[in-house]
């Protein structure tokens, strides 16, 4: 018994199955899914600037507020809280970066 090498290919079953069709459907889905994902990008920039929006609105009432009442502990308390705010989005953003590194 001994070895014969053969000039033809190995052909696999798996790629005598396969056909256009098949090639097709796996470059639509893959069109599809890259649709999908620019459509979810764009709803987290929109959902970014709106919340970039109401921060920037919030912060320039307070301050038209304060600068009307002379109510300066009003406008501390608020910076204070949003200065915790960004801290806590950092530090949640630093983590979720690390998560995903590892």
């Amino acid at each position: 018994m001994g070895l014969t090498i053969s000039n033809q290919p190995y052909e696999s079953p798996i790629a005598r199955k396969v056909d256009k069709e098949h090639i097709s459907q796996i470059i639509n889905n893959g069109a599809k899914e890259v649709e999908l994902q620019a459509e979810t990008d764009k709803r987290g920039e929109n959902t970014k600037r709106l919340t970039i929006g109401a921060v920037i609105v919030l912060i320039a009432m307070t301050f038209g507020y304060a600068g009307i009442t002379k109510d300066k502990e009003l406008s501390a308390k608020i910076i204070d809280v949003g200065i915790g705010a960004i801290g806590g989005f950092g530090a949640g953003y630093a983590v979720s970066k690390q998560k995903d590194q590892k």
